[in-house]
């Protein structure tokens, strides 16, 4: 108690000694205070921007500092158009699905005490008429003179991609633009025939390019596609992945239910952000729903390997290119050991407006050219063969195979819509053949020899088709 008493004193006598007022703690750092957090709106589309503002009070009558940031499960968060500003404006990224977005404001004063403050966005994906109308134009109608299919646009000075099957073998093509302008293409730039894509080059400025993705769409996301099937130009389709890896004769497609017909061939399949994730590619014939689109990730990743060529559609795929090919593949072909069929001959005959039917080469009045090679055996090679036919199946499924690959992958490598295979037993012998396995026409008397001529398999490829034939008497 008397030391209080002596404190009130000794504080009383210094008011009066010194003339001064009491000296206090200095007051506090108080934080701005955010009043309010404004956006024009809080439900958006993707590629939409919105205002943002807010107030904000500093007791300290202190300088205030703005921080804008954003929180999401996107790996694209959008833009600000700047994020230290009391009055902002943001764009919302694109999206697939409704997508929701928290908006955080920090508000701070020089001496970095801050305040915060937040608002949740959900920013929904465009629909497909808004993608539609946004994306038409990036799209294009690809004609020849045998057939039709899509493209598009992926850089503003006319290069295309599309699917190498839609201008193989084709000395001339056409593109149409969604406004009407018709151009012929002006060159091959590359292609990827193990993958069927191709990119076409037509002498145009100033169009309008997709956007790319190599990132895999997820299983039961919504895709859609532009094309033309059967013709039915800028027609829209859409659907959902029903497989982000289906393999089929060991390459790798996206699976989907989006409708695909002849005509759709290289045209783009999007996301619901507009980007192009995939080339229509086929579908599996006679079935519904089950259709695929080569990922573009494909193409990206085989970019660098296709065959670069920068040369008009007629020289790539003209009776000189392809003639020196078979040339080539029928030098490959003698230098290799193929077992039961192991060739005396391979000579590139079947070349020109002729085909075989039933064994026999006959002249051909449609015009239409046909390439391939001819197989040339012994008799005793032949005999070896055809009783393998007769008597084995896996025989058959392995000659099948053989067949199928040869034919498809030189098809492919040549660049012909079509590629043929025959089997031809040629000898001359000292005897009748007693085994009744070549028909009797097919063996001609010959200054006291018998000459054994016939075709006997054949095999054609043409695009997402083979068909081959054992012939008989």
């Amino acid at each position: 108690m008397k030391s209080w008493k002596k404190f009130i004193v000794v504080f009383l006598f210094s008011l009066v000694t010194f003339n001064s007022s009491p000296i206090f703690a200095k007051a506090g750092n108080y934080p701005p205070q955010i009043i309010a957090i404004y956006a024009s709106k809080t439900v958006v589309t993707s590629g939409e921007s919105i205002a943002l503002s807010a107030k904000a009070y500093d007791k300290n009558k202190d300088k205030i500092y703005f921080e804008w940031t954003i929180k999401g499960s996107n790996s694209d968060k959008g833009k600000f158009s700047s994020t230290s500003a009391a009055k902002v404006t943001w764009t919302a990224p694109k999206v697939t699905g409704d997508t929701y977005f928290t908006i955080q404001l920090k508000v701070y004063d020089s001496k970095k005490a801050a305040a915060y403050k937040s608002i949740k966005i959900q920013v929904k994906p465009k629909t497909l008429t808004q993608l539609f109308k946004e994306l038409k134009d990036s799209t294009v109608l690809i004609t020849t003179g045998s057939s039709l299919g899509s493209g598009f646009i992926i850089s503003s000075d006319g290069r295309i991609l599309t699917c190498y099957h839609v201008i193989k073998g084709e000395r001339e093509a056409y593109v149409t633009l969604a406004n009407g302008t018709k151009y012929e293409v002006a060159s091959l730039e590359r292609y990827d025939p193990e993958n069927d894509w191709a990119i076409i080059k037509i002498n145009a400025r100033n169009l309008k390019p997709v956007a790319l993705t190599t990132k895999l769409p997820e299983v039961g996301e919504q895709v859609f596609t532009i094309g033309n099937p059967q013709g039915l130009s800028w027609s829209m389709a859409s659907g959902i992945v029903s497989s982000d890896n289906r393999e089929i004769d060991g390459k790798t497609y996206l699976q989907i239910t989006a409708p695909v017909n002849p005509g759709n061939s290289g045209g783009p399949l999007f996301n619901m952000k507009g980007e192009v994730i995939g080339i229509i590619n086929m579908k599996l014939q006679e079935s519904e729903g089950l259709n695929f689109a080569i990922p573009y990730n494909t193409v990206s990743k085989n970019m660098n390997t296709a065959f670069l060529v920068n040369a008009s559609l007629a020289e790539v795929f003209s009776d000189e290119a392809f003639q020196t090919g078979i040339n080539e593949l029928v030098k490959g072909l003698n230098e290799g050991n193929y077992d039961f069929f192991n060739p005396l001959v391979i000579g590139s005959t079947n070349f020109g407006r002729v085909k075989y039917e039933n064994g026999t080469l006959v002249e051909d009045n449609t015009g239409v050219v046909y390439y391939g090679i001819n197989i040339i055996v012994n008799y005793r090679q032949f005999l070896e063969i055809y009783q393998n036919h007769l008597e084995s199946q896996d025989f058959n499924y392995y000659m099948n195979i053989f067949a199928k690959t040869l034919t498809e992958e030189f098809s492919n490598y040549l660049g012909t819509k079509t590629f043929d295979v025959w089997f031809r037993v040629y000898e001359d012998l000292d005897q009748m053949p007693t085994e009744n396995l070549v028909p009797a026409k097919y063996i001609t008397p010959n200054n006291g020899k018998y000459t054994v001529d016939w075709y006997f398999y054949g095999a054609r490829s043409s695009f997402n088709d083979f068909s081959e034939q054992w012939f008989q008497d």
